[in-house]
């Protein structure tokens, strides 16, 4: 599955009105999806998929 799987951030994630995390956009193996994270990350940024919620994917910043 996509669980482990490196993604790069294609919409940078901006803080969600409530407060409930960082949000943007993610493209893994020529897709994008949604994404959700626990701080902001830029375009290019490369992040490992922790896990998944329906269509929205939880990343992680790598730690290169």
């Amino acid at each position: 599955g996509m669980i482990g799987g490196v993604a790069e951030v294609q919409i940078p994630f901006v803080e969600h009105p409530g407060g409930s995390g960082y949000f943007g956009k993610v493209v893994i193996r020529g897709e994008l999806w949604n994404a959700s994270a626990s701080e902001a990350l830029l375009k290019g940024e490369r992040v490992t998929v922790i896990g998944r919620d329906a269509l929205t994917l939880k990343v992680s910043r790598r730690e290169e």
